[in-house]
């Protein structure tokens, strides 16, 4: 829901690791939601520990936009 969406994103965005855990730990969460949003967000940020656990998810979709490339290249 959009609503899981921006729970997600929201942690990410502040770098807030243990609410990043318990949010993945719940199988409502998508990481890969919207296009990787949460990566990019936690990306973008800094917040490489919340990154990292993102793309260890084997739900995140590894094939990130150019965009989102852009962002990780930096």
């Amino acid at each position: 829901s959009k609503i899981r969406c921006r729970a997600l994103q929201g942690a990410c965005s502040i770098g807030h690791a243990a609410t990043v855990r318990v949010l993945l730990d719940d199988q409502r969460f998508d990481p890969a939601a919207r296009d990787n949003q949460s990566a990019c967000v936690a990306a973008q940020n800094g917040h490489d520990e919340v990154l990292t656990m993102l793309l260890a998810d084997p739900r995140c979709v590894l094939g990130f936009s150019e965009g989102m490339l852009m962002v990780l290249s930096r």
